[in-house]
């Protein structure tokens, strides 16, 4: 049976945006869990948290694109900044990150997506 995608994607792009996505989330889960612990056993004050947010955003949707990316096998630019931005919408959406300026986030979420999923396709 032929897999139907987007005429934009390579084939199977929408199955690696949508793994991408699942990966980003789980990360972002298992940093957030970290970071809170470094933070309560830690003399660090709760002021770093959200530079730490960010961080950890940044590295989750870095390694969702990277995982993308490397399912898709090209286009690493287009299917990283697609897996970004369902996560953009999804962080936009239920208020996560709400001290962070939206145009700032924007810019961070889709460059982060977009370099994991080129260095993914390598």
């Amino acid at each position: 049976m032929k897999e139907h995608t987007a005429p934009f994607l390579p084939s199977g792009g929408i199955r690696a945006v949508f793994i991408g996505v699942a990966a980003t989330v789980i990360c972002m889960l298992l940093l957030s869990f970290l970071l809170s612990a470094i933070i309560y056993f830690s003399p660090l004050s709760e002021s770093l948290l959200p530079r730490l947010a960010i961080l950890s955003n940044t590295l989750s949707l870095l390694f969702g694109g990277w995982m993308a990316g490397r399912l898709a096998g090209s286009r690493g630019l287009l299917v990283g900044m697609l897996t970004s931005a369902i996560i953009l919408i999804l962080m936009l959406l239920f208020g996560f990150g709400e001290g962070v300026a939206i145009p700032l986030k924007l810019v961070y979420c889709l460059l982060a997506g977009m370099i994991g999923g080129i260095f993914g396709v390598r």
